[in-house]
């Protein structure tokens, strides 16, 4: 995990094992706090990803991993009711169950990702995170029609107030060939210029914290060990290049991390065979810049 940036007394966690320490004062300034009530703070997130960048593995990934479970401090995350948990078990459940067919479909309705932090049976934090139809980035263009433009105007309204912005690229695949290195070039403009809009058009006067998630990086590695000691601070540096630069040069961010990730974890996922159409999604057009990429 990469540092970008320190700003305003706050250390962010580098590979030296150091831990991140933040004035007390950030609390104050940094969430919304119901005025009545129990004390509940409101994190509310955005994310930017193209369709088929692994971000609905990665949120199903996180609703069976540090969802449900307790942390050392004896907090722990979870929904807001035991009717969510059931539908929660379901979906994983049937998320297994497409996997072992085909990939997952796209998204095509955005729901909200809610979850709360919990003492005991209080709520102490709600993360609030709307789920991004990956289509919108990269399918609305200047004459795109009335619905598409509508569409793209609700997505970038969800991103101007958040408290964090999540920027999601997937890996290149081993050997990438010239068609992936090109795709991979693309995947860092588009989610560059998303970026860059939802920090421009900012409401909140409080910085954005960014996360840049590097996703699939099981397909490059064999193990964590060995992705740990290709992926150094410098080199995912100069592979997200043009987002660490915004990144630096923006005064709308505080702090910025750099998160490789795998979603299924390692020697678990296989490459489908090519050919093969993808549950859920039309069938490729041949001039679709983000096409014929390995599923």
């Amino acid at each position: 995990m990469a540092a970008i940036r320190e700003r305003d007394g706050i250390t962010l966690p580098g590979t030296n094992g150091s831990e991140a320490t933040r004035p007390t004062d950030m609390l104050r300034g940094d969430f919304f706090r119901k005025d009545t009530g129990p004390a509940v703070w409101e994190v509310r997130a955005g994310c930017i990803g193209r369709g088929h960048a692994g971000k609905t593995a990665l949120f199903r990934a996180l609703a069976e991993g540090p969802v449900g479970d307790f942390f050392p401090s004896g907090l722990h995350v979870d929904v807001a009711d035991p009717k969510e948990v059931a539908q929660l078990i379901r979906e994983a459940e049937e998320t297994q169950r497409i996997l072992q067919a085909s990939g997952l479909p796209p998204t095509q309705e955005a729901s909200q990702i809610r979850y709360y932090l919990y003492d005991g049976d209080q709520q102490r934090v709600v993360y609030k995170m709307r789920e991004v139809i990956g289509q919108v980035l990269t399918h609305t263009l200047p004459n795109s029609s009335p619905d598409q433009q509508a569409r793209y105007d609700e997505y970038l309204k969800t991103l101007v107030n958040t408290h964090v912005l999540w920027a999601v690229i997937p890996c290149p695949p081993p050997n990438p060939s010239p068609r992936d290195r090109r795709r991979y070039t693309n995947d860092l403009r588009i989610t560059s210029a998303y970026l860059r809009e939802a920090l421009r058009l900012r409401t909140l006067e409080q910085p954005a914290a960014v996360a840049l998630v590097l996703t699939k990086i099981d397909v490059l590695f064999k193990d964590s060990e060995e992705a740990r000691s290709a992926l150094t601070d410098d080199v995912l540096r100069r592979s997200l290049g043009p987002l660490v630069q915004l990144m630096h040069q923006s005064s709308h961010v505080a702090e910025a991390v750099i998160v490789p990730v795998t979603a299924f974890g390692f020697d678990n996922a296989v490459l489908r065979e090519p050919g093969l159409e993808r549950a859920g999604a039309p069938p490729e057009a041949p001039d679709d810049p983000y096409g014929a990429e390995p599923i």
